[in-house]
């Protein structure tokens, strides 16, 4: 079993799960104990510079908006590879289905054209979907 490699649904998920975790520790870092001004001033006996603080925690926030967003793109991976059906592009329970592409009653069907179930474009300016 050890030789056999994984699929790639489950490296990536894997990761995905490993992302989150380094997001989670990555967070935590905002509340530092070096962040607390009575622990700088006892350790360095230094004026608290709060632009450092901010400019360090901007950092720590950007750090962790890049690991969402890498989180977000490995999920666009397994997006693609199911075919790029996106779990939320589901029709809702109860919702009519104005085509056979599954498009909702109501919008815009670029692959057959319908709209409320006429081949009539949206008006300019509307969404199209």
């Amino acid at each position: 079993m050890g030789d056999e490699p994984q699929l790639l649904k489950d490296t990536v998920d894997a990761q995905r799960v490993n992302i989150e975790i380094v997001k989670k520790d990555v967070r935590a870092l905002m509340g530092h104990r070096d962040f607390r001004a009575e622990d700088i001033f006892a350790a360095f006996g230094a004026v608290v510079i709060t632009e450092q603080h901010a400019e360090m925690k901007a950092n720590i926030m950007l750090a962790y908006r890049h690991l969402e967003d890498a989180r977000m793109r490995l999920g666009k991976v397994l997006q693609v590879q199911a075919g790029g059906v996106s779990c939320y592009d589901e029709t809702p329970v109860g919702v009519e289905q104005c085509c056979e592409h599954g498009h909702i009653l109501g919008g815009y069907c670029e692959g057959c054209g319908n709209v409320n179930g006429s081949a009539t474009p949206p008006p300019t300016g509307l969404p199209g979907k």
